[in-house]
């Protein structure tokens, strides 16, 4: 065993499950870390033109991807996911499109502010979120465990 504290959770579990791992044991746990869904969506745009053409349009040919997970901020109160870490399935072909609406909740008793920021990557197929967690008096706050929803739409491009 490697330190202390794995050699006693060996024996804890060696308790638990009334095994003996011997001297060498490889632990495999799993653990969710996000939940996805797509649906079939439309994306509602507006067209603003120089010649006063304020009209409206839906593009009803992409998927909606709603997605949710949790995070931890590091000590200097920010951390940035790769949503492509988090999902599951072929996503080979997938193009995220804007605008992505990414939420955030802290999971804490002291009031704590979270910010998000969306970015896709420069060919569109990941898209990056930064996450800023924030004391009331503006300072970051340092290891904030908080949730998070994001919503962006994409489309399926066989021609990548």
């Amino acid at each position: 065993m490697g330190n202390g504290k794995e050699h006693k959770l060996s024996k804890h579990f060696e308790a638990i499950l009334g095994i003996n791992f011997e001297n060498e044991v490889v632990y495999n746990f799993r653990h969710n870390i996000a939940i996805q869904t797509v649906s079939r969506g439309s994306v509602t745009t507006r067209n603003f033109g120089t010649m006063g053409n304020n009209t409206k349009g839906c593009s009803n040919n992409g998927q909606i991807l709603n997605m949710s997970g949790f995070a931890k901020t590091d000590g200097n109160g920010s951390v940035e996911i790769m949503i492509l870490d988090f999902l599951c399935g072929d996503h080979t072909f997938r193009v995220f499109q804007t605008p992505a609406i990414v939420v955030a909740t802290p999971r804490s008793m002291s009031p704590v502010f979270v910010t998000t920021r969306a970015l896709q990557t420069p060919d569109q197929r990941n898209l990056k979120i930064s996450f800023k967690t924030w004391e009331i008096n503006g300072a970051p706050a340092p290891n904030i465990f908080f949730n998070w929803f994001c919503q962006v739409p994409y489309l399926i491009r066989n021609n990548i």
